[in-house]
């Protein structure tokens, strides 16, 4: 199986558990989508050269080190937990669009949270964090940027802080 293996996809299954970098040295794994498993742990920072070799899509829940959804504590965590994830990406056997589609949050319990006045005028606002940040990619060119995430209306973007240079 560990030399076959090329997609696994697990979704709410509250019995499973483990690292996910257990699969790390799986040498045909092209997919590994873990959703909606709370206890499967883990850190993306793991992921050297030879980790996940053919890896071409991931989906990590939150609570892995750099899962989508993952909690960061301070607003100045950001820079380097992205520079993390962009190392990775810009390994080179790595797929462009890994980690893409992840979205991360600043953590209710941060000392940076906070909510609006309004927020309590009208609890129905449906603002579901104050802040997230993303990859943002335009062309060949990639960056990132906080996002006020709004579940209804339409989301609050900031600048774009680039990664790689103009072409």
């Amino acid at each position: 199986l560990k030399d076959t293996l090329e997609r696994l996809t697990i979704a709410s299954c509250p019995e499973i558990e483990g690292n996910f970098m257990d699969l790390a040295d799986f040498p045909q794994l092209k997919s590994l989508i873990l959703r909606r498993i709370d206890y499967i742990t883990g850190d993306i920072r793991g992921i050297g050269e030879i980790s996940f070799p053919k890896l071409e899509n991931i989906l990590l829940p939150k609570n892995v080190y750099g899962g989508s959804g993952y909690k960061i504590m301070r607003i100045s965590e950001a820079t380097d937990f992205i520079a993390t994830i962009y190392s990775i990406k810009k390994q080179r056997h790595r797929h462009s669009s890994l980690f893409e589609d992840f979205n991360w949050y600043l953590s209710e319990s941060s000392p940076d949270w906070y909510e609006e006045e309004f927020a309590f005028a009208y609890p129905f606002s449906f603002c579901s964090y104050p802040f997230s940040f993303c990859f943002v990619r335009a062309g060949s060119r990639l960056g990132w940027r906080w996002e006020r995430k709004f579940i209804y209306t339409p989301d609050n973007n900031f600048e774009v802080n680039w990664l790689d240079p103009l072409p």
